[in-house]
């Protein structure tokens, strides 16, 4: 069985499940399945931090520093192969040809990872190879890739310096006794910031406490050991931004 599958079965089995489910229906958002979105978030949790967040302040200014310059060359370069921001771009048949045959892996790919198509609504609309929904998704990543490479690699290389100034280790002592559920109270944190706009102490304990020995915190702890970032803040009002968009333009049609 799978880490994933084990820490949502424990979840489930556990005497605090009634309660979080209970708690996570009254904040009335994150639906999309019968765990909240708990299935993605805690097993990644578990895993411990991304192999990004392994990296030292000096190895991620180096390597930022070198996403920067490759990307911005590799931009200069494609803008010679099709033209510039102000021209039609017209690749070469070769990455024609190629660049489609990748959309469509990534449609499929897409398709696959939001599971059965009986289970997920997006999986159902993308089900039909030729309908609609299958095609809009396919031919909107090849237009990404064909015509908006350039600027995506800019935007990569700007990413890349925000990174390289904003970016931290989410643990200063990653062989602590306690590390594990220190990185596991943070992503949690985040998770919750971000999706509701509070950190949602309680719920992050008691679900800490079904994987970890909690017996020396409490929701005071919590706001010392996981507290909220500007990074937190950033996600959280960019998913308001996102849903405001939503709702204006669900309001228009």
């Amino acid at each position: 069985m799978s880490m994933k599958n084990d820490a949502i079965d424990k979840l489930v089995a556990s005497a605090e499940y009634p309660w979080i489910r209970a708690s996570l229906q009254k904040l009335g958002e994150l639906k999309e399945n019968e765990f909240f979105g708990l299935d993605s978030i805690i097993p990644r949790a578990l895993n411990g931090p991304l192999p990004h967040e392994k990296l030292t302040k000096s190895q991620r200014i180096k390597i930022a520093d070198r996403i920067t310059a490759l990307a911005k060359e590799l931009a200069a370069i494609l803008y010679e192969v099709h033209g510039d921001k102000e021209q039609f771009r017209e690749w070469p048949f070769a990455f024609q040809a190629l660049i489609d045959g990748m959309a469509l892996d990534a449609t499929l790919d897409f398709r696959e990872s939001n599971g059965n198509p009986d289970e997920s609504d997006v999986a159902r609309a993308l089900e039909d190879n030729d309908g609609d929904a299958f095609l809009s998704t396919r031919f909107g990543i090849y237009y990404a890739l064909m015509y908006c490479l350039p600027e995506t690699l800019e935007t990569i290389a700007d990413a890349a310096q925000m990174w390289k100034d904003e970016g931290s280790q989410p643990l200063s002592k990653p062989n602590h006794k306690n590390a594990k559920r220190l990185y596991f109270i943070r992503a949690l944190t985040e998770y919750f910031f971000r999706n509701y706009d509070k950190p949602q102490r309680e719920l992050t304990l008691r679900l800490t406490s079904i994987y970890f020995n909690c017996s020396d915190l409490d929701e005071a702890a919590l706001s010392n050991l996981a507290p909220i970032t500007e990074r937190m803040k950033y996600l959280s009002q960019m998913r308001q931004k996102a849903k405001k968009a939503k709702l204006s333009q669900a309001s228009r049609s």
